[in-house]
């Protein structure tokens, strides 16, 4: 029989019994002596660094005896080991219980404490895609952050919530914050987080169609990271420079750029970033043929999304696969993977990675579906990317819809779509897009006999 087994209750209600019989100056005094013995087995009190330290197994123990034990001396040291245990949570992955830590830990704070709280609670919700639960977390570490008049910190939550906001599809809104953490940050001179809200701002005018605004950018956040030895954030810009050369038709460099990124990722332990970039290496590999190797890196990204609990960029990976599958002519694959992507893409308001998971199901089903459900599905994809801003994807879509109204025998109604959307095409700067949509609406109209079709 181990030494301790006689020490321990054979039911937890006994052992909760015989806790409500000591009276509570007896409970204080027993959890600050359970405090003081744990800590010292622990190695010690750590500092609040983000260093792994032998206490982090039993931070949330040593926040709670130090909350129980009632002294005042021991608030500041249960505030060190809430946040110490919210980040081993994180670490874990367990965003729920990272997310109570954090926010315990900022209720218990003032000024600047309390913001870094909050704004990890807020980074901890974007990381499991829950944009719209980070928004008012963000919200609260800001209002801490100008109260005690820091612009570094300022900065630093702008920049999380410009990730919510954008993630929510508040565009123009997104805009305006990140561009005053930038300027915060280079104030402030706080140069990770100018780089951070930087690589932010580039992938909002990506996403708007600002290609070459958004290249200028990421190259400039590219330098910074060099010059500071980050390579962590350097494979982070690389990612981003790589999708930026997809979405502008340079695939070979494209493809280059990825696999450059990937090597930084993982020498980072960067599990979130590698998953993205594996499901936009998998969708370039898809557009240029490669099949079977396109399959198992998006299978790859699903896998990890999925392990990391990282729902906001689980919906690119699925709809990534469903229409590689549908490519490949497994369409009942496909549509389960879409309705999969449809409903992540609910659940996280991700409003992108909904529209087009939601307009390549409706091209799929177009034979099987009545014409007027077909048509009210594009519109609506159509009216969520215009509302998002997104010239390409919705120049896409109104090329897709244009070429189903030919075939439904809608003409007329088919042309003033498609003038539009050879326009957004046109401005957003991806001939690999515009050239697919050309080639398609010239394709439909060789098939249907109604000649070319002129916007």
């Amino acid at each position: 029989m181990p030494a301790e087994s006689p020490y321990t209750f054979r039911h937890a209600l006994l052992r909760e019994a015989a806790y409500s019989l000591q009276l509570p100056s007896r409970r204080a005094g027993l959890h600050a002596a359970a405090f003081e013995a744990l800590e010292a087995s622990a190695g010690g009190r750590p500092g609040d660094t983000e260093e792994i330290h032998a206490s982090d197994a039993f931070a949330e123990d040593l926040a709670e005896h130090a909350r129980k034990s009632g002294r005042e001396d021991l608030a500041p040291t249960e505030r060190l080991y809430l946040r110490r245990a919210a980040r081993c949570a994180a670490r874990r992955f367990a965003h729920d219980l990272a997310v109570r830590l954090w926010v315990r830990a900022g209720e218990g704070s003032t000024g600047e404490e309390a913001a870094d709280a909050f704004d990890h609670a807020a980074s901890v919700e974007l990381s499991s895609g829950r944009s719209a639960r980070a928004e008012p977390l963000c919200r609260r570490a800001l209002g801490a952050a100008r109260e005690v008049g820091s612009p570094r910190l300022e900065a630093r939550v702008l920049s999380t919530l410009g990730t919510s906001l954008r993630a929510l599809g508040r565009t123009a809104e997104c805009e305006d914050v990140l561009r005053q953490a930038i300027r915060l940050a280079r104030g402030a001179q706080d140069r990770r987080t100018e780089r951070a809200a930087m690589t932010n701002l580039a992938n909002l005018l990506l996403e708007t169609s600002r290609t070459s605004e958004a290249e200028v950018i990421l190259e400039a956040a590219l330098e910074a990271c060099r010059d500071a030895g980050d390579r962590h954030w350097e494979g982070r810009v690389r990612l981003n420079l790589a999708t930026l050369f997809r979405m502008s038709g340079r695939l070979s460099r494209a493809e280059r750029a990825y696999r450059e990124a990937l090597v930084a990722i993982r020498a980072a332990g960067d599990l979130r970033s590698e998953g993205v970039l594996l499901a936009n290496l998998g969708m370039l590999l898809k557009e240029t043929g490669r099949y079977a190797p396109a399959m198992s890196r998006l299978r790859r990204a699903i896998r990890i999304h999925e392990a990391i609990g990282d729902r906001q960029f689980l919906v690119i990976a699925q709809g990534g696969l469903a229409n590689l599958l549908s490519s490949v002519g497994r369409k009942p694959e496909a549509v389960a993977m879409f309705e999969k992507a449809i409903a992540t893409g609910r659940e996280t308001g991700n409003r992108r990675g909904l529209a087009y998971a939601q307009g390549n199901l409706a091209e799929l089903r177009e034979g099987t579906s009545p014409v007027a459900q077909t048509s009210a599905r594009y519109e609506e994809v159509i009216g969520i990317l215009h509302s998002l801003s997104d010239a390409r994807g919705e120049g896409t879509f109104r090329g897709r819809y244009a070429a189903f109204l030919i075939r439904a025998g809608r003409r007329n109604k088919a042309c003033a779509v498609w003038e539009r959307g050879l326009e957004l095409l046109e401005a957003a700067g991806d001939p690999t897009a515009l050239a697919d949509a050309v080639e398609r609406i010239r394709r439909t109209c060789t098939e249907t006999g109604t000649g070319p079709l002129d916007p």
